[in-house]
């Protein structure tokens, strides 16, 4: 993680072993449900599936 220095000549392009490749996140969702009233917060739970 973070920035990645390398020193290179001016007109020079940028080899194979100077760049490093990226692994993205794959997609997909997180639905979770929960309250928060006056006392504090409630109970917090993750929802499998779609919610009505």
């Amino acid at each position: 993680d973070g920035r990645k220095w390398v020193w290179k000549k001016d007109g020079e392009g940028l080899s194979d072993r100077l760049v490093s490749g990226t692994l993205k996140f794959g997609g997909g969702s997180l639905m979770m449900w929960g309250c928060m009233f006056w006392e504090g917060c409630g109970y917090a739970c993750q929802i499998e599936g779609k919610m009505d």
